[in-house]
C-alpha cells in the first residue's frame, strides 16, 4: 500500500492536476447567486428599505454579462448596459448595475458584497429605490469570479396596464 501511495505521488509530480483549489460548478454558482441576493435583501431590511424581488429574466442577462467578462468577450465594467436592459424587456423607470471581480477568496460572493458596500456608488445602487433585481456569477478555471447585479424600478403605469391586459385575455 505504501508503494502505491508513493507511485501516485510520483505520478502527480510528473503529471500534475490542474491547479483548481475550488471548482465552481453550475449548482455552486446558482447557490452563490441566491446567497448574494439574500445578503442584499438582509442589508436592505437592516436599513429599513423594501426587499427586492428576484427576477429570472434579469438574472439570465446578468449571468450572461458575467460569463462574457469571464471569457474575455466583454471588458470588465458597464459597457453595453443599455443593451442588457433591452434584453430584459421589462418596462422600467430606473435601472442600475453593480459589477465586481475577485479571485483567491473561499467565499467570493461575500467579498463582492463587501467591496460593493465599501464603494459609495455601489452602495447607492444597493440602497436605491428599486423593486426587482437579478444576480449573475461566472468564474474562470483559475477561480476569478465575475459578478453582475442589475437593479430595476418598474414603470408602475405600464406594469398595471400589462396586468389589466393579461387579466382581460385570461377571461
Amino acid at each position: 500500500m505504501r508503494r502505491f501511495s508513493y507511485l501516485i505521488a510520483l505520478l502527480l509530480n510528473i503529471f500534475p492536476l490542474p491547479a483548481i483549489a475550488q471548482e465552481f460548478d453550475k449548482s455552486a454558482l446558482l447557490a452563490m447567486e441566491q446567497a448574494l441576493y439574500l445578503r442584499v435583501n438582509e442589508y436592505r431590511t437592516a436599513h429599513h428599505l423594501p426587499q427586492l424581488t428576484w427576477d429570472l429574466r434579469i438574472s439570465a442577462v446578468a449571468r450572461q454579462h458575467s460569463k462574457s467578462m469571464a471569457e474575455g468577450r466583454a471588458p470588465f465594467g458597464h459597457e453595453r448596459f443599455s443593451q442588457r436592459l433591452k434584453l430584459i424587456a421589462l418596462p422600467y423607470r430606473a435601472a442600475s448595475e453593480n459589477v465586481a471581480a475577485n479571485s483567491g477568496y473561499e467565499q467570493p460572493d461575500i467579498q463582492a458584497m463587501a467591496d460593493w458596500l465599501s464603494s459609495p456608488s455601489h452602495r447607492q445602487n444597493l440602497e436605491g429605490r428599486y423593486s426587482r433585481t437579478g444576480v449573475g456569477i461566472a468564474c474562470t478555471a483559475d477561480e476569478e469570479c465575475f459578478f453582475t447585479q442589475i437593479f430595476i424600478q418598474e414603470n408602475a403605469l405600464q406594469t398595471r396596464r400589462s396586468a389589466l391586459v393579461s387579466n382581460k385575455t385570461s377571461l
